[in-house]
């Protein structure tokens, strides 16, 4: 940098300096992420069917591009089958779950309320004189 200070050199050379300039401008640098590895290319694969579209790294030839199309048009919709697929058996594990759960909860409300009449059965016959609390009272 120094010598870009130096007033005599930038006259003496300015083109030169103005084409390095450009040229370093319009240089592309490489990216470690546009590098083609198995991950790369699986994670570029998963999100060509899953249509995300990460946007970092892409085909460059003519037929990489044009199998990019034809597996798209392949895998999105299968992937939006397997997905619909999916979303269903989680609604049946749950709806059966839900089921299990809402005859747990009628179950113990039931034995709730049973104990709860047979408790009650038991002070009516006390407060009566009857230690023995009768069978006929109490009704499910």
């Amino acid at each position: 940098m120094s010598v870009f200070r130096n007033e005599s050199y930038k006259r003496e050379h300015s083109d030169e300096i103005k084409a390095y300039v450009v040229t370093k401008c319009w240089m592309k640098e490489p990216d470690d992420r546009s590098k083609w590895s198995y991950i790369t290319a699986t994670l570029y694969g998963f999100g060509i069917i899953t249509t995300l579209g990460y946007n970092r790294i892409a085909p460059v030839t003519q037929t990489g591009r044009l199998f990019c199309v034809f597996y798209g048009i392949c895998g999105i919709p299968l992937t939006m089958i397997i997905i619909a697929n999916f979303g269903r058996y989680l609604n049946e594990i749950t709806k059966k779950f839900k089921s299990r759960c809402d005859k747990s909860v009628a179950s113990s409300l039931r034995r709730a309320s049973l104990h709860h009449r047979i408790e009650e059965n038991r002070k009516s016959s006390v407060s009566k004189g009857n230690d023995e609390p009768s069978i006929e009272r109490l009704t499910l």
